[in-house]
């Protein structure tokens, strides 16, 4: 690992990322694909992606984003989580 070619994933410049990043796109069928390093972090652009304030999300009561992901979706994309 010390001698791993790295660099700054934001700026496209670490070349493990850009080729997981690739794999990823060609996989799906896609043009680009993005890195994201968590799953919290997928959810959360998921619902800034599709949800508008206000909006409820319903889940299951076993869901992730139910069960561990507390005031975050509130916070940042001003939608409510529920699980009936």
């Amino acid at each position: 690992m010390m001698d791993a070619p790295v660099g700054d994933e934001q700026r496209s410049e670490d070349p493990t990322v850009n080729r997981l990043c690739e794999i990823a796109a060609d996989l799906m069928g896609k043009e680009a694909a993005i890195f994201l390093p968590s799953g919290t972090m997928c959810n959360e652009i998921s619902l800034l992606v599709h949800c508008r304030p206000g909006d409820e999300i319903i889940t299951d009561c076993t869901a992730h984003i139910f069960n561990m992901e507390g005031g975050g979706p509130a916070a940042l994309s001003g939608t409510s989580i529920c699980a009936p």
